[in-house]
């Protein structure tokens, strides 16, 4: 199966990004850029994500691509890793040469890289192919070519093996949603429709009661969803815009607890989190 590149679209600034995450991103890029660079001294390659899902993680990666001006090249850890362990290795073998090769530079997004010290799906591999597969990617990420960036990603930075995370020049954290990022999303979401919320939209939305409680424990991607409909629906409606925020609110919150009630049932009779999806070889 061939690797497959993609063309960035999204840009960094489109993104809500912590204050000091920006600026050492920003950092990043102008190395890469610098037509200059310092005699031995390449621009930094090798960069790690930690946080939990849908706060920008992958968003983050095809961002430093679409800024480099390279290829996006996503590596779901979890199908590589439901094949024999020699597999693996040639597949990510494959898709650096397919980088090498590439007519220009390419950023390597490798998703769950805590994943590779325990298999997929929590089914942990043996010791003896857990240890063949690090000392590989070990090797794979030190060796990593000039015109090619991996950036890794963990949802679970507290399971990683303090051995990986040295093999990273720049660890960048992801945060949840707080009372101070969330105001800078729906800045994003107005610049990028158009519109104009209310405004104290984002904190009274934030901080709204018993409707918004689980604001404080979903993902900035779902809370994006959330303003979305929200907008949708006033304008459709022609309705207050903060009645709308209320219905949908309510209407999340309780998609949530049928979301908690079916999770609970899968448990319950052991139906697997995801369906077993074949891709057929290109």
């Amino acid at each position: 199966m061939s690797a497959l590149h993609i063309a960035p679209k999204i840009k960094l600034d489109s993104l809500v990004v912590p204050t000091l995450t920006g600026y050492l991103i920003r950092d990043l890029i102008a190395e890469w850029k610098d037509p200059l660079p310092i005699a031995g001294l390449p621009a930094r390659n090798r960069v790690l994500l930690l946080g939990p899902s849908g706060n920008g993680k992958a968003s983050l990666a095809e961002a430093l691509a679409y800024e480099l001006r390279a290829s996006f090249l996503p590596v779901p850890s979890d199908s590589l890793l439901k094949e024999p362990v020699n597999y693996t290795i040639a597949r990510l073998t494959e898709i650096v040469e397919s980088a090498k090769r590439h007519s220009c530079a390419t950023v390597i997004f490798l998703e769950d890289v805590e994943q590779y010290q325990r298999g997929a799906d929590k089914e942990f591999l043996p010791s003896g192919d857990i240890s063949k597969l690090l000392a590989f990617l070990y090797r794979l990420v030190m060796d990593l070519p000039d015109r090619v960036m991996l950036v890794a990603s963990s949802t679970c930075p507290s399971t990683l093996f303090q051995e990986i995370l040295t093999w990273f020049q720049v660890v960048v954290e992801m945060p949840p949603p707080d009372e101070v990022s969330v105001p800078y999303l729906v800045n994003t979401v107005e610049k990028e429709f158009g519109v104009r919320l209310p405004p104290l939209s984002a904190a009274e939305l934030y901080l709204c009661g018993e409707h918004a409680v689980h604001f404080r424990k979903i993902s900035m991607a779902e809370i994006r969803e959330v303003y979305l409909d929200i907008l949708r629906i006033s304008h459709c409606a022609r309705e207050d815009f903060f009645a709308v925020a209320v219905r949908v609110l309510k209407q999340r919150h309780a998609r949530l607890l049928l979301e908690s009630k079916l999770k609970a049932d899968r448990v319950r009779f052991s139906i697997p989190e995801r369906a077993q999806v074949v891709v057929p070889s290109a």
